[in-house]
């Protein structure tokens, strides 16, 4: 006995996957999903710009609070550089001193 062998329709579903929809409807479909629940969420555009407006200025506040952040960060680390330059600079200085 022999094996049938796969059909076409088998060799096409491995090779390329389930069939897709490719219609405008299909191609749409997020979009007007999205733009019902932002109707139902809010009133109006306006109220819709609003909202993003306040979530620009959160993430506008927070990259500042983390500009400031950094720049202590920076700082501290210089601090913690130079006086490890100049703690370097004594001990080689009291070092030369003391062999003389």
């Amino acid at each position: 006995n022999q094996h049938k062998r796969n059909g076409n329709f088998t060799t096409a579903l491995i090779k390329h996957g389930m069939p897709r929809d490719t219609s405008l409807f299909a191609a749409t479909r997020m979009k007007r999903k999205v733009t019902s629940h932002l109707k139902h969420r809010f009133e109006s555009m306006d109220d819709l710009v609003k909202e993003y407006d306040r979530e620009i200025s959160v993430v506008v506040d927070m990259q500042r609070e983390l500009i400031v952040l950094q720049r202590r960060m920076a700082m501290i680390a210089l601090e913690m550089l130079s006086a490890r330059v100049i703690q370097q600079a004594f001990r080689g200085w009291s070092a030369r001193h003391k062999l003389i």
